[in-house]
């Protein structure tokens, strides 16, 4: 029986499965995967605290840190059939990124005729060719990321030896934006990786944005040292912006059509 080749998609698909809270068996079963190459494809993303339920993930997330996780799979992976497609357009989309959103492109080349590739297969391109373009905005290096997926990528660098070069990538952004810290109890592996990118951007700007008082983040680090080391540099080095009230999302609710002020109306019979 010929011995069947997985590249970055087909991981990407393995993970989506699990991600959405399908056992590996369950994962094997719909994908013709035996559950021995599921758990040594998802072995990674479980030693760097990653679990279904977690904040959400998408293919792009997937695939950036499939990539450094597996990258003899990503380099394979960049002979996708839509992606030579997608690469005649490179130095167009490379002028557009620094004031222009990916979907916005995405959309002027399916307008134009140009492109046929999904929206998720040019954000992955996007993502795998042109990552630091993807993250300018305004003249400025920016790098946004849920906290989860930084400790991953940290995480994949001790184990294929890249920690170094990993850890240089986030410290020579102008602004690092660290999403939902504190969400989650840490490892000391994690604590630890959070504690030397927080102590070498000393002086460079990090914004950090967390459901919790800081107060609350203490418990959350298994080592109490590097905890008030760690959470010390952030507390008494910033700025912090408290937000009260209910939260925003209700408002972006889709409207019933038949009702400009958004309130149900009930009809007679």
């Amino acid at each position: 029986m010929a011995r069947r080749t997985f590249t970055v998609v087909d991981i990407i698909e393995i993970y989506v499965h699990w991600y959405a809270g399908r056992s590996k068996s369950q994962v094997g079963a719909s994908l013709g995967v035996d559950r021995k190459t599921v758990r040594k494809y998802l072995a990674p993303a479980e030693a760097a605290g990653i679990a279904p339920g977690d904040p959400p993930m998408g293919e792009a997330d997937w695939a950036k840190l499939i990539k450094t996780w597996f990258p003899g799979r990503a380099e394979r992976g960049l002979n996708q059939i839509t992606w030579p497609e997608i690469d005649q357009h490179r130095d167009y989309v490379k002028s557009l990124l620094e004031t222009t959103t990916v979907t916005t492109i995405h959309q002027r080349l399916g307008d134009e005729g140009k492109l046929k590739a999904s929206i998720s297969s040019f954000r992955r391109w996007v993502h795998e060719n042109l990552p630091d373009e993807a993250d300018v905005r305004q003249g400025a290096n920016v790098r946004f990321a849920k906290t989860s997926r930084i400790v991953a990528e940290l995480a994949g660098g001790h184990a294929d030896r890249t920690w170094d070069k990993r850890m240089h990538e986030l410290i020579r952004r102008d602004v690092l934006i660290l999403d939902d810290f504190a969400m989650r109890q840490m490892t000391a592996a994690q604590a630890d990786d959070l504690y030397e990118l927080v102590s070498e951007r000393q002086g460079r700007s990090l914004i950090i944005t967390s459901n919790r008082a800081p107060s609350d983040w203490y418990p959350l680090f298994p080592n109490p040292v590097v905890a008030e080391s760690l959470l010390d540099r952030l507390i008494n080095t910033s700025h912090q912006v408290i937000m009260n009230g209910p939260s925003s999302r209700p408002n972006k609710r889709p409207r019933n059509p038949t009702d400009k002020n958004g309130t149900a109306t009930a009809k007679d019979s």
